[in-house]
């Protein structure tokens, strides 16, 4: 009988990398320190007992309902002439605020990195697993000699459902194709990362590229893996995985990132200060990478098709972004996700793609 084979996946941030925990932070909820450019984040069972107990009630409510441009909890510990790390438990952890809030400046909103219930970050098998999975029916469609149809409404939110069903439903184990029991996607399984520390974190703002190279700049940052840390994953494929065997799943990665490089970035102006991407053995994980390597419109089809179609599908979802216009700027969706952060301290700073991962695939060998 033949047993389940454990690979051990490392990922390897090639840009930053960001997994939202659904949650932000706001300008009043965490300090700022422009001497040390970090952020930390804080307690708040610990600032109300504080405050309560020093009997700050009424000064930190006038505070935080003032109209002051500059309302923000650092400035209050100032004016109060208290230095917050020296207040127990306060302080729960700090991240590098990179070049996302600058010198000085405003604050803003700090989406935050997923973490697990000691409040590390990790890398959830999940996210890596739906990553996966649009890697593999990218390469399905590719590799098929159909020329694959797309959705003739819209609308049509089963669409993909349907390619699914096709491609990937292939276990037979119940009747009805539909059924998640017979994906073969139900034959592998992904463990979530170890915990990582929080000095692996990163405050990165967004920044979206168009196809002529103007920038457009939000006033979000997110917590996200900084480019070069590291994380380990367990990826287990059960005999049912049948042909889909590691060499079929790191050939699919591998072609991957040359595809996404000439059917989509290379629609797109280099930015100035651009950051040597390369896109071998990679695959986009997280949010804000795009559109694009989520989806599997364009793999395996015409591509003024597919283009045509993305187009619609954009504009009927997002008609203020004028993606009625694609076709004739000859991409759609017609952003590229950026970000810009520090290639290392006292580096220069660069642009790179959100979410931009390498992966390393090695057989675990079971001791004799």
């Amino acid at each position: 009988m033949n047993a389940p084979k454990n690979y051990k996946i490392t990922l390897t941030a090639a840009s930053p990398l960001f997994i939202g925990s659904g949650q932000s932070y706001y300008k009043n909820e965490y300090l700022y320190d422009n001497r040390t450019r970090k952020i930390s984040v804080i307690n708040q069972e610990a600032l109300l007992g504080w405050i309560v107990a020093k009997n700050k009630t009424q000064a930190f409510e006038s505070f935080m309902l003032s109209n002051r441009t500059d309302c923000y909890l650092s400035k209050f510990f100032d004016e109060m002439r208290i230095r917050p790390e020296n207040i127990p438990g306060l302080i729960t952890y700090t991240v590098d605020a990179g070049v996302a809030i600058k010198k000085k400046g405003v604050l803003m909103e700090i989406k935050t990195f997923i973490k697990n219930a000691d409040g590390r970050p990790y890398i959830p098998g999940s996210s890596f697993k739906g990553a996966l999975r649009t890697i593999l029916l990218t390469k399905m469609l590719r590799d098929s000699a159909v020329n694959a149809p797309l959705p003739q409404i819209v609308a049509d939110t089963k669409a993909a459902a349907k390619i699914e069903e096709k491609y990937l439903h292939t276990l037979k184990r119940t009747n009805d194709g539909a059924n998640a029991l017979n994906s073969v996607m139900s034959a592998v399984a992904i463990s979530d990362s170890a915990p990582l520390d929080h000095t692996a974190l990163l405050l990165c703002r967004k920044v979206d590229l168009s196809t002529g190279g103007d920038e457009g700049r939000l006033n979000i940052a997110r917590e996200s893996l900084r480019p070069g840390a590291q994380a380990e994953l367990i990826l287990t494929l059960k005999p049912e995985a049948g042909s889909l065997n590691a060499e079929y799943i790191k050939k699919a990665i591998e072609e991957f990132g040359h595809y996404y490089r000439k059917t989509y970035v290379e629609k797109f102006k280099t930015p100035k200060e651009a950051a040597e991407n390369d896109f071998t053995n990679c695959i986009f994980l997280g949010g804000g990478s795009g559109y694009f390597s989520k989806n599997i419109l364009y793999p395996g089809r015409d591509f003024e098709r597919a283009l045509e179609t993305t187009a619609s599908i954009m504009h009927s979802r997002y008609s203020k972004h004028k993606h009625d216009q694609d076709r004739d700027r000859g991409i759609s969706p017609h952003t590229l996700k950026y970000t810009e952060y520090q290639e290392h301290e006292g580096g220069r700073i660069v642009k790179g793609q959100m979410g931009l991962c390498r992966v390393e695939m090695t057989e675990i060998k079971e001791r004799a």
